[in-house]
């Protein structure tokens, strides 16, 4: 006896979040997809809207779209009834966009000078000088070595700028005094 039956399986009711975020690190000058499903428990996606919260940042929920406002840890939580998953996301700073100059740089003429700038992202969060990449410099009196080591020559204020393999610039004025 040879028979055929038809057997329609149905998917179960939700047991679990299923995050489709694959990334835990995320730059503070980018934006992200939160995108999530939910799941029974044999791990079939089941039809549900997954909602989210976050522990910082702002999140439009008409576009699914987060984007982070603080360095550090950030939960992402998505929820569906009493259901819940925690993403936690690690915020670093953005690409490097600027070298600044924080004190005002004075010095006496045939003196050395040691000028160290700080690099920041777009959003003015400080970041390890190595992230510049290459420093050129450029004086317009006197001399700089690739380190930052100013050698003052004639009294003045002088133009100082300095550009990176990046794409981070800064500019100041450096003051020489008579020596």
């Amino acid at each position: 006896i040879n028979g055929t039956k038809i057997i329609q399986v149905n998917t179960g009711w939700a047991m679990k979040i299923i995050s489709e975020i694959v990334i835990s690190e995320l730059a503070i000058d980018s934006s992200l997809q939160l995108l999530a499903h939910l799941a029974d428990r044999a791990g079939n996606e089941i039809d549900g809207e997954v909602t989210w919260r976050v522990s910082s940042g702002t999140y439009d929920s008409a576009t699914g779209m987060w984007m982070p406002s603080v360095i550090g840890s950030s939960e992402l939580v998505a929820t569906w009834f009493e259901l819940e998953t925690i993403v936690t996301m690690n915020i670093v700073a953005g690409a490097p966009s600027q070298l600044l100059f924080l004190e005002d740089l004075i010095t006496q003429s045939g003196t050395h000078l040691q000028i160290d700038p700080i690099l920041v992202d777009s959003l003015g969060n400080t970041m390890d000088i190595s992230l510049a990449g290459q420093l050129f410099w450029d004086v317009e009196d006197g001399s700089i070595s690739s380190s930052g080591d100013y050698i003052a020559s004639q009294p003045g204020r002088w133009n100082l700028s300095i550009n990176s393999s990046s794409g981070a610039n800064g500019s100041t004025t450096v003051k020489v005094l008579p020596g």
